[in-house]
This record gives structure tokens, C-alpha cells and sequence, in this order.
């Protein structure tokens, strides 16, 4: 057993294979990084042990296997920069019971094959863009996280930088005030597939789930749960956001998506529930409930909207879309782009203003089937009734 009391920079790159460390309650600064690089260490903090940070750079670096800290304690008092890395190349890295104030987030790289868990934490990114990024991350466990942060960015953001990024599994995180509480993809060179994600609550997030794989890699086998609320109209500009692009696609997601908020006066441009704005989703579930409520701000504007040459293929709904202050224009909206195949079962569209339904511009919608929804005005496309759609109520494919 090894005790630290003092230059924990020092004390903790001297570890050998095997130790065990503990470090005594005080206060600790360190000149820099501080770089772990021995296997099989296990480092607990004691309660009243705190980490600060006065320099340009710091938080704690890992670079070999097997590899646990508990309890770590970090303050970096505005300064910012990352509390915890791990370098590629690792294996069984456990990060646990620990809490992060003032930093810029903690960074992920497991190599293929590798195991590693970030459990039980707390993150407060204030003034910072905060977050747990996975640049890589093979058979990661993630759960029990809560998070706070003003400055944008996501609250987890999963990548597959340099390799795949698959059997991950995320739980029990609560996200709140950034811009995307789920990231998919954002930097996605290869595959990111076989992921579950549950129990996830985002609070006064402009978008609790971002989906934007843009350089080439695939996302697909993705389950996730979220709950969102912004009761006062901060920041949401939409609960789902999608943009695919550089030859990626999106297929076989399951995506539960309840919650409901008011939308911000200022994002009159949005209000949109979910807009999917480029490239291809196919093969997925959707079951979303989405109400708009009225309070200091502005109401949902559309409820679905694909554009810009995106595309929903081979997709089933269900579930609810309601607006309170009946000032929703349209409830599923293509403008410009394409909806087929999709099958909407049990869908409810409710306090519209529009149409229920519509395409606009050179946008296509065939072969699309309802089954047991309501609306509470006349289904249209283009204002044209169609066959067999009349009040919502009647099955038809259109």
C-alpha cells in the first residue's frame, strides 16, 4: 500500500505494477499532466482529497491496462482543460465515484476488443463544453452520470475516430443545459454499431439527440431511451436532429424519444420536433411522444420535417405529437425531400392548425401506410384529401 501526501504528480508517476495507492485528504496541485503509464494500479482518493489545477494544462492521463481510480476529486477553478483522458491502446481503465467542476469533459480511446467502465460520476461544466467523449470505445460501460454545463457541446458524445466504436452501453445519465445530450457520429470516419442507450434524461438541451455521422463511417443496431424537458423555454430547438452526409448512412435504429417543452422565442427558425435535414435513415423504430407547452415562449411549428434531399425509408411510428396551443402547421412535413415506405401505426397528430400531412416542392411521399391514428384535422397532402384518410381515423396508404 502506498500513501500520497504531498506532489501527487510525482507520487503517482512513480507507481509500480501492483500498487495500490491512497491519497490523504488535502489539497493537491499539480505543474501539468499527470501521466500514468504502469498496468494493474489502483488509485483511491479519500474523502476530502481534492485535485486543482493552476496551469495551462492538467487532469490525469492514462496509458496502460487494468488501471482503476476512485473517488477522484478535480476543482479546476475556471481554468478548464480535460480531467481524465485515456490514451488509445488500453484495457480495463475504470473510472469511478467521482466528481468534475470547472472542466472541459472527460476523453475516451479503447482500443478493439478492450473493456473499461466511467461509472458513478458527477460533471459540472460551467463556463465549459463539458462532456464524456468516446473517440473509440469498445465494450465501454458508461452509467450513473450526471451533468451540468452552459457552453454548448454534447453531454456524451460517441465517435469512431480512427476505428469502430461498437458494444457500448450507456444508463442512468442525467444531461443538462447542453447543446446535444446524445451525439452520434460527429466525427465518424468508421462504423459506430451495436450500442444501447437508456435512461437518459436531458434537460434544457437544444437538441437532446443529435444524430450526424458526416465522413464516410456507417451507424447502425442502436437502441436509445430518452426523456427531455425544458418547461421554460431555454434552449430546445428540436428533440431529434439529424444531418448525414460524406457517404455515410443511418439504419436499424430504435429510437423512444418522450418529453415536453416550450420553445424558445428565438428559435422561430426551428421549433421542429424532429428535422431530419440530409441523407438516409432506413430500416428504424420510432416511438416518440412530443408535447409542445405554452408558457413564456412559442409553440411547435411542425412536428416531423425531412428536407433537403433526406430521406426516411422503411420506417414505422408511433405515438403522439401534441401541441397545447393547436398552433402546430404540420404535423409530418417533406419538404424536398423524400418519406417511403414508412409505416405509421398508432400515431396521433394532435392540436394542428395545417395539415396533418404534407409534401411540398420536390418532395415524394409513397407508399406510406396508417393504421389506427387520429388527428384532429383533415389529413392532406398538397390540401388534397386523399382515398380512405378521412379525420385521421380510417386506415389507408398513400
Amino acid at each position: 500500500m502506498v500513501y500520497i501526501n504531498q506532489d501527487l504528480k510525482t507520487s503517482i508517476e512513480s507507481l509500480e505494477s501492483g500498487d495500490t495507492a491512497i491519497v490523504k485528504p488535502g489539497v493537491y496541485d499539480a505543474p501539468g499532466q499527470i501521466s500514468l503509464s504502469v498496468p494493474d494500479v489502483e488509485i483511491i482518493f479519500s474523502e476530502g482529497a481534492m485535485f486543482v489545477h493552476t496551469h495551462d494544462e492538467g487532469g490525469i492521463n492514462v496509458s496502460a491496462d487494468n488501471v482503476v481510480i476512485d473517488g477522484l476529486t478535480i476543482d479546476w477553478s475556471n481554468n478548464g482543460d480535460t480531467a481524465f483522458r485515456t490514451s488509445a491502446d488500453v484495457d480495463g481503465v475504470v473510472l469511478k465515484n467521482w466528481i468534475a467542476k470547472d472542466v472541459d469533459g472527460v476523453f475516451v480511446n479503447w482500443r478493439d476488443g478492450a473493456s473499461g467502465r466511467i461509472e458513478n460520476g458527477r460533471l459540472n461544466a460551467i463556463n465549459h463544453s463539458g462532456g464524456i467523449n468516446v473517440f473509440e470505445g469498445h465494450n465501454l460501460r458508461i452509467s450513473n452520470i450526471s451533468m451540468v454545463s452552459d457552453d454548448g457541446d454534447a453531454g456524451i458524445d460517441l465517435k469512431s475516430r480512427n476505428a469502430e466504436s461498437y458494444d457500448i452501453t450507456i444508463s442512468d445519465i442525467i444531461v443538462d443545459g447542453h447543446d446535444t445530450a446524445i451525439g452520434l457520429g460527429t466525427e465518424v470516419t468508421h462504423d459506430l454499431h451495436n450500442i444501447s442507450i437508456s435512461n437518459v434524461v436531458a434537460r434544457n438541451c437544444l437538441h437532446p439527440l443529435w444524430i450526424k455521422p458526416q465522413e464516410g463511417g456507417d451507424v447502425y443496431n442502436i437502441d436509445i431511451s430518452i426523456n427531455f424537458e425544458d418547461l421554460n423555454g431555454e434552449n430546445l430547438r428540436g428533440p431529434i436532429w439529424s444531418q448525414i452526409s460524406g457517404g455515410s448512412e443511418v439504419r436499424d435504429l430504435t429510437v423512444q424519444m418522450m418529453g415536453l417543452a416550450s420553445y424558445p422565442s428565438s428559435s422561430t427558425g426551428s421549433r421542429i420536433g424532429w428535422r431530419h435535414r440530409t441523407g438516409l435513415i432506413e430500416d428504424s423504430l420510432f416511438e416518440i411522444y412530443f408535447r409542445a407547452i405554452e408558457s413564456n415562449a412559442n409553440d411547435m411549428r411542425i412536428g416531423i420535417r425531412v428536407d433537403d434531399g433526406a430521406v426516411l425509408q422503411n420506417c414505422n411510428f408511433s405515438g403522439q405529437i401534441l401541441s397545447d396551443g393547436d398552433n402546430l402547421g404540420n404535423g409530418v412535413f417533406a419538404e424536398n425531400g423524400d418519406i417511403l415506405n414508412c409505416h405509421f401505426s398508432d400515431f396521433s397528430i394532435l392540436g394542428l392548425s395545417g395539415d396533418s400531412f404534407r409534401e411540398f416542392g420536390d418532395a415524394i411521399v409513397s407508399d406510406c401506410y396508417w393504421h389506427q391514428g387520429r388527428t384532429d384535422s383533415v389529413p392532406s397532402f398538397n390540401n388534397e384529401l386523399r382515398v380512405g384518410f378521412v379525420d385521421g381515423v380510417e386506415d389507408g396508404v398513400y
